[in-house]
């Protein structure tokens, strides 16, 4: 199964209340790594953070914090990796309560069972109409094959970035009345510095971004009138 983007889901309730709940559309594929994504103002994680209805544990993989923007507004990406499978609902849960508690969730199928393999954030105070000139920061993984997945949010406005090649986009998330951030991804066949760009539509207004890399599970062959083996980053094992 190759590496690809599941189930994708927002929402920003836009009330103040001290969580966020969100239930993915369909089952989740056991194995599947579970992306979640909140910006908090004013306010912060709760003890437990993010949980779900199958008992996943999600770890934080990395924030982007604003340095300009109100609030010191922060952007958080958390995974559980090898996910249970089945029905899910994912809560994300505040010290206090806020009306800034955007839920973002997507399923990413494919993965390895510890599929991390790098990360990175930027905050960019004004980066301008330029194509690609708003970046995730450069995240190197040392694996391949491997799924790179970026987001961008402007902080000031509703008006989305778009996506740049080689990435292509996943779709818009949060925004009272359009999608205020993007989500972009791209499959990658090397290993090294991986940074995603993307082209703000609102140049002057502060964006915060972050990457994410996930590998690939290993891939299962059977050889001729061999012992079955799996491949792992063009290395034989049996």
């Amino acid at each position: 199964m190759a590496q690809s983007i599941l189930q994708f889901t927002s929402t920003d309730p836009n009330t103040s209340a001290s969580s966020t709940s969100l239930a993915f559309g369909s089952n989740v594929t056991a194995g599947s790594t579970l992306l979640a994504l909140t910006m908090l103002n004013f306010t912060s994680l709760g003890a437990t953070q993010f949980q779900d209805t199958l008992s996943n544990t999600y770890t934080l993989i990395n924030k982007a914090q604003s340095s300009a923007g109100p609030g010191n507004q922060t952007f958080y990406l958390y995974a559980a990796s090898n996910s249970h499978g089945g029905a899910n609902t994912v809560q994300l849960n505040l010290a206090t309560a806020s009306a800034v508690r955007g839920l973002l969730i997507l399923e990413v199928g494919g993965t390895a069972a510890s599929p991390l393999d790098g990360s990175a954030h930027n905050d960019q105070a004004s980066p301008g109409t330029g194509a690609g000139a708003v970046l995730s920061g450069s995240a190197s993984n040392a694996n391949q094959p491997a799924l790179a997945i970026a987001f961008s949010l402007p902080i000031f406005t509703n008006s989305a970035p778009t996506a740049v090649s080689p990435y292509t986009s996943q779709g818009t998330f949060w925004g009272i009345s359009t999608g205020a951030g993007r989500c972009e991804y791209q499959n990658l066949t090397s290993t090294g510095s991986q940074q995603a760009t993307f082209t703000a539509t609102a140049g002057t207004t502060e964006h915060l971004s972050l990457i994410a890399v996930l590998d690939a599970l290993a891939t299962i062959y059977q050889p001729f009138g061999g012992q079955a083996g799996f491949f792992v980053n063009d290395i034989v094992l049996q």
